[in-house]
């Protein structure tokens, strides 16, 4: 009787350092290692892009005899390119609009024919959003007219104004902007010698394609 208790007391005792190698020679738990985060922008601006915008302008024209309020829809196509630094954004960019910007008073009326404009765009990148200022030089055909006489000149300016725009769609980018700009006085014959000038607030939507 006592015999199996003495082979099972011996079988533990040779038993238990085994055991306890077992239990010394576990594989630790692996734990996850630090997550990784990019700090920088996801949406490249750079290269180039073009589009359309339509919008509305308003103002006034400054003349030798009365001076006519205008206003009117304008619209057109833009082009452009830029690059992209970090967060910041530079570039060219350059208009061509047809104008129904006109106003008379007086018996003077004033209308713009069409603008274009070649400016620099400076700005800020935040992800799929971009918020920029603009300025550059400015061109106009305006046309005077008094007493049935018509008369025509192209006029110099500068225009500046800020902007934001949202990639909305692969490639796709939508936005609004606005400029302030002022055209250079001109002389105009209408019977007698009539200086005019031209300056107006713009507002319009853009729809561009990034390439």
């Amino acid at each position: 009787m006592q015999k199996p208790l003495v082979l099972a007391a011996a079988f533990s005792i040779l038993a238990a350092p085994a055991f306890a190698a077992d239990l010394g020679s576990a594989e630790p738990i692996p734990t996850p290692g630090p997550m990784v985060t990019s700090t920088g922008p996801v949406t490249d601006w750079s290269g180039f892009y073009l589009g359309t915008m339509l919008g509305y302008s308003a103002g006034d024209s400054e003349t030798s005899g009365p001076d006519p309020d205008v206003d009117g829809v304008d619209g057109g196509v833009y082009a452009g390119y830029q690059r992209q630094f970090n967060n910041f954004v530079v570039g060219l960019e350059g208009d061509a609009l047809l104008s129904g910007v006109e106003g008379s008073t007086g018996g003077l009326k004033v209308e713009q024919n069409w603008s274009g404009s070649l400016r620099a765009r400076a700005g800020i990148a935040l992800d799929q959003f971009l918020l920029y200022t603009t300025g550059g030089v400015a061109l106009s055909d305006i046309e005077a007219t008094s007493g049935g006489v018509k008369d025509s000149n192209t006029h110099w300016g500068w225009t500046a104004g800020v902007g934001a725009e949202a990639l909305v769609a692969q490639n796709v980018t939508a936005g609004v902007e606005y400029r302030y700009t002022d055209y250079e006085d001109k002389t105009f014959s209408l019977g007698t010698p009539t200086n005019a000038d031209l300056s107006t607030h713009s507002i319009r939507a853009r729809v561009g394609y990034k390439f």
